[in-house]
């Protein structure tokens, strides 16, 4: 048996780059508060009106030197 969901049927992904996230948040509002990702996204979703079928978010590690600068810390 073959399913057919529709020649237009369109699927709707999220692509999240969580250093720059993480970075750009840190810039706003500092070390004591973050963004509530659920939240943001449950936002996006209503000022998009529409959802998201699949959300991808992906971030790299910078390890810490042994010897960081105050601007690193």
């Amino acid at each position: 048996m073959i399913s057919h969901f529709g020649k237009n049927m369109k699927k709707n992904y999220l692509f999240v780059d969580g250093s720059n996230l993480y970075a750009g948040q840190y810039e706003l509002f500092g070390p004591d508060k973050y963004l509530d990702f659920p939240e943001f996204v449950k936002h996006l979703e209503k000022r998009l009106k529409s959802t998201f079928d699949k959300i991808y978010f992906y971030t790299s590690f910078s390890p810490r030197p042994n010897y960081p600068t105050k601007k690193q810390k």
